[in-house]
């Protein structure tokens, strides 16, 4: 058992795959005090473990005590039908430590794991999910719908990403050159391609792949 508050901190951040800037954001608290906690220089309060439960259904006793397990009996609702997906927004701004910014204001995302492709659900820690905005993927995603995207898989290949250009984050399609660059292209025609060297274009990063598209979730 982790020996203090601070450590089943970590632990919860580690499992949600959030660095402690990233983390801190989504608490609305400074990234140090997170820092603090997690080496013991500061408490964990009852309130900020209070906002952990209810935004990740982390177990409020185990986390100021030890006692219990990780997840709540909410989170144990999830079932071999079941794969619950954090649901992230990205700012458009830089923070300094990161190129982008995660804030997770929907909590978990509930669908049937016969959805995802065969061999995705064995490590569904890697899985995020984020809303289509705008008209640059139309007429494969139309504004508001919801992409589910893996952030293991960041290799150059052919396919859909959500990738940061500059200061944004978008979902674009990749189709890989022969040259070492690749072509970065909205299914929308009226948006013109153009061709970057990914590996080397420090303006250009992979966040994940899109694995699914979500028309309408009820």
């Amino acid at each position: 058992m982790e020996k203090h508050p601070g450590l089943r901190l970590k632990k919860v951040r580690e499992a949600l795959g959030l660095t402690q800037s990233q983390f801190a954001d989504t608490m609305e608290v400074k990234w140090h005090k997170i820092k603090d906690i997690e080496i013991g220089k500061q408490k964990l309060s009852p309130d900020l473990a209070q906002i952990i439960e209810k935004k990740y259904y982390i177990d409020f006793k185990w986390l100021l005590t030890g006692e219990g397990e990780m997840y709540s009996a909410r989170q144990k609702q999830r079932t071999e039908n079941f794969v619950y997906i954090p649901k992230y927004q990205f700012s458009s701004s830089l923070n300094g430590q990161n190129t982008y910014t995660i804030q997770q204001y929907e909590n978990f995302l509930c669908i049937q794991s016969s959805w995802l492709e065969q061999g995705i659900t064995a490590n569904t820690d890697n899985l995020f999910a984020m809303n289509v905005e705008g008209d640059a993927m139309e007429p494969t995603f139309k504004n508001g719908n919801i992409v589910i995207a893996n952030k293991s898989e960041t290799k150059v290949k052919n396919g859909i990403y959500v990738i940061r250009i500059d200061d944004s984050v978008e979902i674009k399609r990749i189709h890989r050159l022969h040259n070492s660059q690749s072509k970065i292209i909205s299914d929308n025609k009226l948006y013109e391609p153009y061709t970057v060297k990914i590996s080397s274009d420090e303006n250009v990063e992979i966040i994940g792949k899109v694995v699914l598209h979500l028309e309408k979730v009820y």
